[in-house]
């Protein structure tokens, strides 16, 4: 290889300017899309709180993009352009939040219902931790039922067995 070749070749090579910085995501809409997903009506599991205690769930009739397209039409942006691309969206709806679209497993019921309203509506904080506690006894009783159904129909599946489950 000759000078000018390798003058060439190394020393006046262009780079090729990939990679580099990204330009960076915009503080204040960021904070916008968290408002507005926090804006949200959520509700929280019935019985099924123990393994995600924080888990929220929002209406089964919502998805990602439709909230997106209603956080666009809320503050009137085109459609175009937008300053916030759904995946920048859909990003943040997952890091910040523990949401889910599908309703919860299990109904509550009428009882835990008006635990829970006297919960929410009692303005005395005695009163409060009364029906906190009567909603927890229930609960606890609850899962003892369960528990004992699971065992009783296990017990059932044994050979030679003189129970009978009907479910």
């Amino acid at each position: 290889m000759n000078n000018k070749v390798f003058y060439v070749v190394v020393l006046k090579s262009v780079s090729d300017k990939r990679g580099g910085k990204r330009p960076q995501r915009n503080q204040a809409w960021k904070e916008k899309i968290v408002e507005f997903i926090a804006s949200i009506p959520s509700r929280e599991s019935h019985y099924g709180r123990e393994k995600h205690p924080n888990k929220r769930y929002l209406s089964s009739d919502l998805n990602v993009t439709k909230l997106y397209t209603a956080f666009l039409e809320k503050h009137e942006l085109v459609l175009d352009k937008p300053p916030v691309s759904r995946q920048w969206f859909n990003e943040i709806f997952k890091k910040e939040f523990c949401l889910v679209f599908a309703p919860p497993r299990v109904d509550t019921c009428s009882t835990c219902d008006g635990y829970n309203i006297s919960i929410s509506t009692s303005k005395n904080p005695n009163d409060r931790r009364t029906e906190e506690l009567k909603r927890d006894i229930h609960h606890r009783k609850a899962k003892a039922a369960q528990t004992l159904m699971a065992k009783t129909v296990k017990d059932s599946q044994e050979p030679n067995s003189d129970t009978c489950v009907i479910s």
